[in-house]
């Protein structure tokens, strides 16, 4: 059954396979010689990346099975590794190049992308892979990709949490508007934790504006760009903090923007 409530179920039926077409044409491009030079390839592959997660989330929002939403989140790290691959190609001079897809902190926009989309999407994609139970090597892979550690106190926290050995915490939230009451959660009691969740999810939506996605559901779905489209409005973020630290999710699992079918206690 469709989870999704502000899209209809034809246009689910005709997003999924666009985004399959749209994988499909950007691996298509890295072979065929049409973006030959080492820029090309690295902006391709980030591409590729950032539509497995979209697709991921897509198909949650049209009501996959968690069991066949599985295998389509573990590609996402094959998508990164690719990534990844395709930008130690670049030359020296050029690998301040790889910065605006891996840079998760500043106000500065690379057509028209703020930071917070990058740091909001590893946060999406290390809580699809836990709640659909990738292994814990698998998430350690991915904070391998993301990087990016003794930068975001939140982001630290939660690499602890799913066993990465390097206990190095920030000193700050790189976006303390949105993300403190998911890293106090993690120091408070289970009541506590309760309602810090619930005034996040609150707030959730309304403080992702500056995220490529935000309103994308008043959108016409003009092919303009990946972020363009309409895939949900989920607070994978929330789900993560919930799975690690077995939050009760009863208060707030019927909240709109939080994806209770991925919650492990279910």
């Amino acid at each position: 059954m469709q989870r999704d409530t502000r899209k209809s179920t034809i246009y689910f039926e005709e997003l999924l396979p666009q985004y399959i077409e749209g994988i499909e044409n950007l691996n298509l491009a890295l072979t065929d010689g049409s973006n030959p030079l080492p820029d090309e390839q690295t902006s391709v592959a980030n591409n590729i990346f950032d539509l497995k997660l979209m697709y991921a989330i897509a198909c949650y929002s049209a009501g996959e099975s968690i069991g066949d939403l599985k295998p389509k989140v573990a590609q996402i790290l094959d998508a990164k590794k690719l990534y990844i691959k395709k930008a130690n190609t670049l030359p020296q001079r050029q690998q301040i190049y790889r910065q605006q897809f891996e840079n998760i902190s500043g106000d500065n926009e690379v057509d028209g992308i703020h930071p917070i989309t990058r740091y909001v999407n590893a946060l999406w994609w290390l809580s699809l892979a836990v709640a659909t139970r990738q292994t814990k090597e698998h998430c350690l892979e991915i904070l391998q990709c993301i990087g990016n550690r003794d930068k975001d106190a939140l982001l630290d926290r939660i690499a602890i949490a799913l066993g990465d050995e390097n206990q190095i915490h920030a000193p700050s939230l790189l976006y303390p508007h949105l993300y403190r009451p998911l890293f106090e959660a993690f120091d408070a009691s289970q009541p506590q934790r309760v309602t810090l969740l619930t005034s996040f999810l609150k707030d959730w939506y309304s403080s992702c504006w500056q995220a490529a996605w935000y309103n994308n559901h008043s959108k016409a779905n003009e092919e303009e760009g990946n972020w363009d489209f309409y895939f949900g409005y989920w607070s994978l973020e929330a789900l993560l903090v919930v799975n690690l630290l077995k939050i009760n999710d009863t208060a707030f699992k019927a909240h709109s923007y939080y994806p209770a079918d991925l919650s492990l206690s279910v």
